[in-house]
């Protein structure tokens, strides 16, 4: 029998970019939906974010997981995770916008949440919230409550 070469891969996480924040954590969400509108600042299209933080939720990552259309965004769950799971962070805080402004969670935002959350339990990442950001609001959905961040 004739030997098989198996592939050996290394695995890397790839820095493209720094965004400046004022502070190492961001503990509230406030602070998290002023950050999530800076950084999705002029985006045209419904975008999915990920914030990863360590065990004292000090910000240790940032990823625009998928970029969808006007009204909707598509992914894969493990997409969402692929970056949490390199940088060995603790938890996370999901981001999404929506271009219309108005920061009401669709009923899909809420399925994804409670999808979101199980699946970050079963890898051992607890998915703190996810946010809707709209103009000068937020929506909590983990709270459920609207943001003021203006």
């Amino acid at each position: 029998m004739k030997p098989f070469k198996v592939p050996v891969y290394r695995i890397q996480l790839l820095k493209t970019a720094d965004f400046t924040i004022n502070r190492p954590s961001l503990d509230s969400e406030i602070d998290l939906c002023r950050f999530l509108a800076e950084y999705l600042e002029g985006v045209d299209r419904e975008h999915l974010v990920a914030v990863a933080v360590d065990a004292r939720f000090r910000v240790i990552g940032v990823n625009t997981v998928a970029i969808g259309s006007l009204r909707h965004v598509s992914y894969g769950m493990a997409d969402l995770f692929k970056m949490a799971i390199l940088l060995n962070a603790s938890g996370l805080t999901v981001g999404n916008n929506h271009p219309s402004g108005d920061p009401s969670p669709t009923q899909d935002d809420l399925d994804q949440f409670r999808k979101f959350r199980e699946a970050g339990r079963l890898l051992g990442i607890t998915v703190h919230d996810s946010l809707v950001i709209g103009e000068k609001k937020g929506y909590s959905i983990f709270k459920n409550c609207m943001i003021d961040f203006s």
